[in-house]
């Protein structure tokens, strides 16, 4: 078995030799072996080199064979192409290629070279670079038409070439060049110009120029276009006659102007403090100017000039007139007046600050009726307020406005002292009814007087309050060093015709208080239209007569006083409503009130405030209250008494809150009657004491002094013994 098998192996191996060397012998089909066939064909290179500087795609040719594409050539590349297979012998190739920039086909070849079997042959071409054929000659010229302008204005201009018609150029702007190309024949040409100037209407002209156009080349026409001036106007044979009048008067004036003999002319009407003028052209020549003029204060003709001026021709002569203030003949000015300048839509809470002209605008109109202003502030423009008083002849007492706002306080103070320091100011006011809106303690505006009497040593230091305010703080009145008091009937509900007794009542009290100190009515009035309040009605009349009532008053008892206020105040309508408009002796525009003039006349009433009559007759006396206020009302308490004179005694007014207490304070324990009989007196003075439930009141000689009480049980014998009256009334 195993030998069987290596001989099959064997002959197996035998076959694959004979299968794998056979061909090398050339065995097969019975035949010969013999050695293998000779080489008989070659190959055919084409190489093409681009000289052009254009990107040329290339054909080649063989034998005359169909044209075929070569490779694309960039300029100055070279490239090549081999084809086999070629018979040996003698071979032509041809090569052809469209020039880009002509569009032409050019052609090489035929060449005929030999091809050797086996081997092969280079065909070379070279493609030159294109030269354009040379331009034709020019047959034409550029004429080139120029204009450079020095005119202020962008002018049009035209041109004609040979004479022919005019062409229009195009704007030449403002003091520019510009110019334009036209394609002609060589030859010579004639070229003219205008153009109209805006400046005088006219047209002008230029050339013509005559110049000549080469083939090829470029000649140039340049014109200009200049700046003309008009003609000089004639000499002028007129002038201007100005006409300037200042107003230094507060009045609406309407003057004349009369020149030389002629008939009087209207000027413009001016309002107070104005300055105006009118011109007109006049022939030269010398003239003579009045101006006349009706003041409305004194019902007087006033007469300024005639004033001569030459007028000369092309020239203007001004002549200026001033209207002088002439203040109404005052038989009585006031003692001083509350002033603020304030007028319709300014608002010191809204930080509007004043002027010096207004400041000094509005002050004139008062000037004639008062001798001195009291002011409230010295910020927002005020701080100037002193200052222009003294220059019109006022005596000035400056006030600084004092609030809760201790920064804006601080401000105040540093202006008034600069103020006071400056001899701006002949009173210093440090503040005005703070305590009273409860808007600083009476420590905190003592330091302030004090810090300013230290600071501002020669000039008198005051604080001014309401009565009941200066009455109920001793501690205040001893520091300033003169007493500053506000009496308000109206606020006090009072009727017109009982104010001022009752003002009596309370200034008699001041004094008694003041200790010699003297004593200054900072404000009273009454105002002209508003609410109602209690018994007290606002209107022109009644404040005509508070107003008469009041000045007779103060000067029967030699009292120096400001009354309030000079203007009515807009922006007051505000805060305190309808009636805190209407205080002023002059309405909103500075317009006197009716009824006020019979005061500065020098018209007085009779004494109604100090009556010697005995309120009913002689009798037993008696007090009442009229009209208590409820429990929760903070009304003053009102009343009368009768069967006594009323200047020997006075009111001890009590009030039960857990116990009796004095009103209206410790330090004013007693109430002034007034000469009719009737008292009022301020009973919610602090705490609860609008829900006091009961309220008493004795009527007791001036020279006894009431016990001071504050929450006692009961009242003392002394009391009851001393009090020739009295009353309890359970709320």
């Amino acid at each position: 078995m195993y030998r069987k098998n290596s001989l099959f192996a064997d002959v197996s191996l035998l076959l694959v030799v004979v299968m794998v060397f056979a061909p090398l012998y050339g065995c097969g089909g019975g035949g010969n072996v013999g050695p293998p066939p000779a080489v008989t064909t070659g190959s055919v290179k084409i190489v093409i080199t681009n000289n052009d500087n254009s990107t040329i795609t290339p054909k080649y040719s063989i034998d005359g064979g169909s044209w075929k594409n070569f490779q694309s050539l960039a300029p100055g590349a070279t490239a090549e192409m081999i084809f086999g297979n070629y018979s040996a012998g003698d071979h032509q190739v041809s090569t052809n290629w469209i020039q880009p920039q002509n569009g032409q086909a050019y052609n090489k070849g035929p060449i005929t070279q030999i091809v050797k079997a086996g081997e092969t042959t280079v065909w070379q071409f070279t493609f030159d670079k294109y030269v354009p054929p040379p331009p034709p000659p020019p047959t034409t010229g550029i004429m080139k038409v120029r204009y450079t302008s020095t005119n202020s204005y962008a002018i049009s201009p035209q041109y004609a070439v040979n004479g022919a018609s005019w062409q229009n150029f195009g704007a030449v702007s403002a003091g520019a060049v510009r110019e334009i190309d036209l394609t002609v024949a060589p030859g010579s040409y004639s070229l003219s110009s205008f153009y109209v100037d805006p400046n005088t209407g006219l047209g002008y002209t230029e050339g013509p120029i005559s110049l000549t156009v080469y083939a090829g080349q470029t000649t140039i026409w340049d014109f200009s276009i200049s700046q003309h001036l008009p003609p000089p106007p004639p000499p002028p044979t007129t002038g201007t006659m100005i006409i300037r009048v200042i107003s230094n008067d507060n009045d609406i004036i309407s003057p004349k102007f009369t020149i030389d003999n002629n008939a009087p002319v209207d000027f413009p009407t001016l309002a107070g403090f104005e300055t105006k003028e009118q011109s007109q052209s006049i022939n030269a020549g010398t003239y003579n100017v009045s101006l006349t003029w009706v003041d409305p204060t004194d019902g007087k003709t006033y007469n300024v000039g005639p004033v001569s001026q030459v007028v000369y021709a092309g020239l203007t002569t001004v002549w200026t007139f001033t209207i002088a203030q002439h203040d109404p003949l005052v038989a009585y000015p006031l003692e001083g007046t509350n002033f603020s300048a304030y007028m319709t839509g300014q608002n010191p809470n809204w930080s509007y600050r004043l002027t010096d002209a207004q400041i000094r605008a509005r002050m004139k109109i008062i000037k004639p009726y008062t001798r001195r202003i009291r002011s409230f502030g010295v910020g927002l423009g005020q701080d100037n307020t002193g200052r222009i008083a003294h220059e019109l002849g006022l005596e000035a007492w400056i006030g600084a406005w004092l609030s809760a706002d201790l920064v804006a306080n601080e401000a105040e103070l540093a202006t008034l002292i600069r103020i006071g320091q400056a001899g701006e100011a002949d009173r210093l006011i440090i503040g005005s009814e703070v305590l009273l809106r409860g808007d600083l303690t009476s420590a905190q505006l003592i330091d302030y007087i004090r810090r300013v009497k230290a600071a501002v040593p020669g000039v008198p230091v005051i604080y001014a309050d309401v009565y009941g305010q200066i009455l109920a703080h001793p501690e205040v009145v001893a520091e300033i060093d003169v007493i500053m008091v506000n009496y308000y009937g109206y606020w006090e509900g009072l009727a017109v015709d009982k104010a001022i007794a009752a003002l009596h009542g309370w200034h008699m009290e001041v004094v008694a208080a003041a200790k010699g100190k003297p004593i200054v009515v900072s404000e009273t009035g009454w105002p002209s239209a508003g609410d109602t309040n209690g018994n007290a009605v606002p209107s022109d009349n009644n404040a005509a007569f508070y107003f008469k009532n009041f000045i007779s008053w103060a000067r029967a008892n030699n009292v120096l006083y400001f009354y309030f206020e000079a203007f009515d105040e807009e922006w007051k309508r505000l805060y305190e409503g309808e009636v805190g408009a209407h205080w002023g002796l002059f309405d909103k525009d500075g317009v006197m009130k009716p009824g006020m003039q019979p005061v500065f006349d020098g018209e007085v009433m009779p004494d109604n405030w100090s009556s010697t009559a005995i309120p009913g007759g002689e009798g037993t006396p008696a007090i009442e209250l009229v009209d208590p206020p409820p429990i929760g009302s903070n009304l003053n308490l009102q009343g009368q008494i009768w069967h006594v004179l009323p200047s020997d005694y006075k009111v001890a007014v009590y009030i039960y809150v857990s116990g009796w207490w004095i009103k209206p304070y410790f330090a004013s324990p007693k109430t002034t009657i007034a000469s009719d009989g009737k008292w009022i007196c301020d009973i919610t003075t602090g705490g609860s004491d609008q829900n006091a439930t009961k309220i008493a009141a004795f009527l007791i000689p001036n020279s006894y002094d009431p016990p001071l009480l504050a929450g006692s049980a009961g009242f003392p014998v002394a009391l009851t013994d001393n009090a020739v009256a009295s009353i309890i009334y359970n709320r």
